[in-house]
């Protein structure tokens, strides 16, 4: 799987015109009792701050799986509201269990 890093255009502005034009992801682990953790994956619109997709996995969530989930997604989206471009924005991270 290839690689394509673009520049920040958001510039850390959570600020948008409009729904649909800007969603952020990223992923994280949950700490719960009696040494269990969660891998949570959530991407949110920043104007409307609603969840867009999210993964919920007591396991690392592997990238084909987010892939699935936000191809998912922008297919909704496309459906209601066209193809007006979309940025997606992550911080590049890994995620790591220990």
């Amino acid at each position: 799987m290839g690689k394509y890093y673009y520049e920040n255009v958001l510039a850390n502005e959570n600020i948008t015109a409009k729904t649909n034009i800007a969603w952020v992801a990223d992923i994280t682990t949950l700490k719960l009792i009696k040494d269990r953790k969660v891998c949570v994956f959530l991407c949110i619109d920043i104007h409307t701050n609603c969840i867009v997709c999210t993964i919920i996995s007591s396991s690392v969530i592997t990238s084909q799986k987010i892939i699935r989930s936000l191809e998912k997604s922008i297919k909704q989206r496309i459906t209601l509201f066209g193809k007006d471009k979309l940025i997606i924005h992550t911080d590049r991270g890994t995620q790591q269990i220990k």
